[in-house]
This record gives C-alpha cells, structure tokens and sequence, in this order.
C-alpha cells in the first residue's frame, strides 16, 4: 500500500499519464490536452475513483492537474476579467477533486454493505450449522430416549447386579467394584473419586476417555471444591452459577462421600465430562445417591477390616489371622522355652497368575491362591501346625511349625512348594514359589527370650 492505495493503482496511473503525454507529443500539439473538453485526465480519475477508492482517485486529479497547468496556464484575455480567468483555470481541478472523491465515497459505500452483508450472511450460516447440529443433538437424544424406554428391563437388571459388586470386604476393593454402577447410571466418559487425609483430598481412582481434561491430583484445604464439598458438604454442579465459579476447569459435578454412621466426609466423587444432554435433574438425583452408596460400602469395608484385625481365623477359612500370630508366635516360643523343643518357622510366597489370557480381577486372585493353601494345609501338615495369612501382601503365608527341628524345615518346605504348585496348576494359576524357614527357639540356646527373631535362619530361592 502506497499512501492508503494499491501498489499496482499507483503504477496504472503513472503508467496512463506518462502514455497520454506521449500520445500528445507525438500526435497532438503538445499542451497536454488543455483545451478538451471532457478532458481525458478527468474520465482517467472517474474511472480509478469507481475502481480503487478515494485515495487512488485523488492521487489521479493531483498528477493530472499538475502535468496540465505546470508550465502549462491558458493565456489570459485582455478582455476577461482576472477572477473569471482564475476561475476558468480552477475550474477544472476542483471538477477532478470532488468526482474523485464522491466516486470514492460510492465506491467505500458499497464496499461496506456488501461487508455487512458479507458478515450477515456468515452469521447466518453460522445460525443455520448450529440449528442443525441442535437438530442432529436432539434426534440423537430422542433416539437415546428411546432406547433407553425400550430397555429399561435390562438396564434395572443391569444396576442390580452391578450393586451386588459394592458388596465388598476390601476398602481397596470398593472403588473399582462401584465402576459398573457408575457407568449404568450416569455413562460418564470421565469420572475420578478421593480419598480424604486430613487437610487434603488426594486422587485414588480416576476414569477416563482419553480425549477430555485429567483429572487434579489433590485439592487442600482452602480450595473452592475442597471448602465446599468436605466443609460444607454441598453437592455443587455447573448448571448453577456458584457451582460452575468452584468447580472452574475440573469437572461437572462434585459432591462429597459422607460415611452416615460416622459422620465423617471420607472423600469425594467428582465427574469431568458427560455426554450431550447427560446432565440434568435425574442424573444430579442419580449422582447423588451413588455418593451415598459408595461411602456407605466404603465405610462399612473399613469396619469389617477393623474388625477382621481382632478375629483368630478368616471367615470361612482355617487360615489364622495375622493379628493372631503376634500373640501365638510369642505364646509358642515362651512355651518351647519352658517345656525345651524347637520351634521352627516357614514363609511361604507365592507369586502366581492366571494362565488365561485378559484382565484379572486381585481380590479373586488372592482368593484362589489363599484357597489352594488353605487346601494343602488341611491335608498336608500336622494338626499342632499353626497356618497364617498374612494379608498384608499378596500370596504371602507364615507357618509354624512346634516341635521340629531345623534339619527336617527343607524336607517339608519341598514337600509344600510341590503341593502348592499341583494345586495352583488344578485352579488354572501359574508362577513363583519361594519358601524359606527359621528357626525360632533352639532349646540348647538359653539366651534366646521369646520376643527375639530368628537364630537360624536358612533360603530357599525361587523355584
């Protein structure tokens, strides 16, 4: 751009000019068309004035007009009086200036309403692409309505065996069993849960699609959710003002996990995305009550555990607790000590997995691998032999073993290790076994008191 006008406008006119003056040099009488009438420089400026603007046409009539009256003024009349003279020579140029710039003016007029229309238009596409996408969004969610009329039987049939699944006895089991109750009744296509330790809020479960925004990590005490959900136990959502201002980027809804018997907010359910439509009064209804269910189970997991720690045997096993070996193990070693036989002790670890290909569900691995052990201990030790499950890592079982010495632990670890493989082998397991035994009370070694570990203490490597 040259002065407000287009390079190649400037370079026409210049063009034109330096073309007309040959023109007249070479084929008129050299005053530059002075005396024609319409002069050519002026239809020129009309025609750039009408193509390019204000700018161009004004640069025209300033070129013409200096090419034709520089060295070039029409001689004076004596008869004529000078203001008319003066008159008859600007007469012109002003002519050139004002239809310059009224063509211009046209010209940037019209430009304008076809911008304006331009922009009407676009906005109105715009309109029509979003009135159809709502018509596309509105025929899916009617189709959706349908279906879901259609099969209401089998989505009841569904939750209710998905809330069979919250039945769990593992705190660490609850959050993954409630997933196929979650995505029955809400279908999020993210969702995350926390836990509550003491000022914070920290991530224990978080489901996603892939394509939406992850979920936050932790939330501390002064955070907008935080204060609301674990202060003020407000379930709070965006389709209200003040829940979309606390929530921001970090989810749709949010609402707290209240164990009711306790009277104590554990943590935090808190979905990041929906489908079209997905929220509304019956899933805010819906999120509510799956909020109080997962506390509810969560919480009724967390007594069961407390209350596990205090039993002497596992339900429905003959596996004893690992809270009862502390008192037994003690127990033993003071009356091996009083009554002078050796104690002795074998780890068994089992690292197993399922010889079937997909995914495997822990709590039903850990319940077949403690039920091939509790199989070889009734049938393969000795009825003074006491068996523990641990419980506090996987596959991990202590037994001990009164009155044997530590020469013959190897002779009954082969003989466990070889057991346990047969058996996990009959359930479809496969993998590692490790025993490895101590010794814990040598009734030659006086010294030893019955709070001390191992004298003894020999490995057996995986196998």
């Amino acid at each position: 751009m040259w002065f407000g006008m287009p390079r190649h406008a400037a370079i026409e006119v210049v063009v034109f000019f330096a073309v007309a003056l040959l023109v007249d040099a070479v084929a008129f009488d050299g005053t530059r068309f002075r005396d024609a009438s319409p002069h050519p420089f002026w239809l020129f400026t009309l025609v750039v004035s009408a193509h390019y603007g204000v700018a161009t046409g004004v640069f025209s009539a300033v070129v013409g007009t200096l090419l034709v009256y520089l060295g070039n003024l029409p001689p004076r009349d004596p008869l004529v009086d000078q203001s008319a003279w003066l008159l008859s020579v600007v007469s012109a140029p002003v002519l050139w200036f004002v239809s310059a710039v009224a063509l211009g003016e046209l010209r940037a007029r019209r430009e304008r309403i076809v911008l304006a229309q331009a922009d009407q238009i676009a906005d109105l596409t715009a309109d029509n692409h979003s009135l159809t996408m709502a018509k596309m969004a509105l025929e899916l969610a009617n189709d959706r309505l349908q279906t879901a009329a259609a099969g209401q039987v089998e989505t009841t049939l569904s939750l209710v065996q998905a809330a069979r699944t919250v039945d769990v006895h593992e705190a660490g089991a609850v959050f993954e069993s409630v997933e196929p109750l979650i995505r029955n009744l809400l279908q999020p296509k993210g969702y995350s849960i926390y836990l509550r330790h003491g000022e914070r809020l920290d991530l224990v479960m978080a489901v996603h699609d892939g394509k939406g925004r992850e979920a936050t990590q932790s939330f501390l005490r002064g955070d907008p959710i935080f204060d609301a959900v674990v202060d003020r136990r407000q379930l709070v959502h965006v389709a209200h003002a003040d829940g979309e201002r606390i929530l921001g980027r970090d989810g749709l809804i949010a609402g707290p996990l209240v164990d009711m018997q306790a009277d104590a907010v554990i943590g935090m359910l808190k979905v990041e995305s929906l489908p079209i439509s997905g929220l509304n009064q019956g899933s805010i209804q819906a999120f509510r009550m799956l909020s109080e269910w997962i506390a509810t189970a969560y919480g009724n997991a967390q007594r069961f555990e407390e209350a596990n720690l205090s039993r002497v045997q596992h339900q429905g096993s003959v596996l004893f607790t690992d809270a009862y070996y502390r008192s037994v193990s003690t127990f033993i070693v003071a009356l091996a000590e009083r009554a002078a036989f050796e104690v002795s002790q074998l780890t068994v670890r089992v690292d197993a997995e399922s010889a079937t290909a997909g995914a495997v569900d822990e709590v039903a691995l850990n319940a077949r691998i403690a039920a091939v052990v509790q199989g070889i201990v009734t049938i393969g030790l000795r009825s003074t032999d006491l068996a523990f499950d641990y419980q506090r890592e996987r596959g991990e079982f202590v037994i001990i073993l009164p009155m044997t010495v530590s020469a013959n632990c190897k002779v009954v670890a082969d003989r466990l290790r070889d057991r346990l493989r047969d058996g996990l082998a009959s359930e479809g397991l496969h993998g590692r076994i490790a025993v490895t035994w101590e010794t814990l009370y040598v009734p030659t070694a006086r010294d030893i008191k019955p709070w001390h570990r191992a004298v003894i203490r020999r490995t057996d490597p995986y196998t």
